[in-house]
């Protein structure tokens, strides 16, 4: 009966076996998709092209809106009869700021800088408040290079914008302002 036993026991193992062997083997192989290849379609060449005609460019200005900015560039800003006035409201706030810089004021400095901008300034001066006071006697050196012309305020909230030069050696710097419907202030720099 050991024998027999012995013998059923070595069947069922070679059987257990080729069961796992079999189902391994079978999960290896992927079975593939028959795709068809695609139809060959016919090529149909028109026995008469249709030729397409040439587009007119629509250009979004008419040709007195170009005479027109052309002719602005021609302006001489320092003939403007309200330079004397917008020259002295920007003196004054270059002024203000120049003072705020040499007393190391952050927040008097940063209230004459566009809104926008304020923040990046606050952190740049407060980074570094022993360099203010010499800033501010350079920038107090500044000499308006450009004054744009008026512009509608129905139509922006910037309604001019002035340029300022400061000469330090060789190298020139410019010194930027907005005019908003509140006053002058310090753009960039």
């Amino acid at each position: 009966m050991q024998r027999s036993r012995a013998g059923r026991l070595r069947v069922l193992v070679v059987l257990l076996l080729l069961f796992v062997l079999s189902a391994s083997l079978s999960g290896c192989k992927p079975k593939q998709a028959v795709v068809p290849p695609p139809p060959e379609l016919p090529v149909v060449i028109p026995e008469d092209p249709i030729e397409p005609e040439p587009l007119e460019p629509v250009l979004p200005w008419s040709d007195a809106d170009v005479a027109d900015l052309l002719n602005q560039d021609d302006k001489d800003w320092t003939r403007y009869p309200d330079l004397p006035l917008e020259k002295a409201a920007i003196a004054e706030v270059l002024g203000d700021f120049s003072d705020a810089m040499g007393r190391q004021d952050v927040d008097d400095a940063v209230a004459c800088v566009f809104v926008d901008q304020q923040e990046s300034y606050r952190i740049l001066f407060a980074g570094k408040p022993e360099a203010m006071p010499g800033f501010g006697e350079l920038i107090a050196k500044a000499e308006m290079s450009f004054l744009s012309e008026a512009r509608d305020p129905e139509k922006t909230m910037f309604l001019r914008t002035a340029e300022y030069k400061v000469i330090l050696s060789d190298f020139t710097f410019y010194i930027r302002f907005l005019k908003t419907p509140e006053g002058w202030v310090l753009y960039d720099f």
